[in-house]
């Protein structure tokens, strides 16, 4: 898409000027920067563990709450 875009805005200068200028603002309108808030973030990583020893521990619960998986010889019956 960028490459696209970029080839069109080449040829931009070939356009009437008023044309270019309507152009202009709605690649402006469509480009501007999204501005999320500090609060929008601050629920995305509250149920990860505080502390590197708290995740390491969740990662076990998880790993030890599962069944372990096959070997692959074994589930491709190579044995």
């Amino acid at each position: 898409m960028i490459d696209r875009l970029h080839r069109a805005l080449e040829h931009i200068d070939e356009l009437p000027p008023e044309l270019q200028e309507q152009l202009a603002e709605i690649i402006e309108q469509h480009t501007e920067p999204i501005d999320f808030p500090a609060s929008a973030l601050a629920g995305a990583w509250s149920d990860l563990p505080d502390t590197f020893d708290e995740m390491l521990d969740a990662l076990n619960e998880i790993r030890h709450a599962n069944p372990p998986t096959p070997p692959v010889d074994e589930q491709l019956g190579w044995q």
